[in-house]
């Protein structure tokens, strides 16, 4: 393919688009390790406010039964 008037030009233009193909290549893979990384982080903060919903829910209905414990206990003295 290159065997005609310009060899050296034809060598140098496939020297460019490997370099430029090295370089594109370091750069997609540079930015999918930043992705990865903050996948990781947001599944991280995602298990973490997964657990704290978990515990304010728990908190809720404790708080709830709480309340329907005392109202039981004023409905009982009102009726006394």
């Amino acid at each position: 393919m290159c065997m005609g008037q310009f060899p050296r030009v034809c060598v140098c233009v496939c020297v460019c688009v490997c370099v430029y193909v090295c370089h594109a290549h370091a750069g997609y893979k540079m930015e999918a390790q930043k992705q990865s990384k903050l996948i990781y982080q947001l599944e991280k903060e995602r298990e973490k406010y997964s657990v704290e919903a978990s515990e304010a829910a728990a908190k809720y209905m404790g708080a709830l039964e709480e309340v329907k414990l005392r109202e039981m206990a004023i409905i009982d003295l009102q009726v006394r």
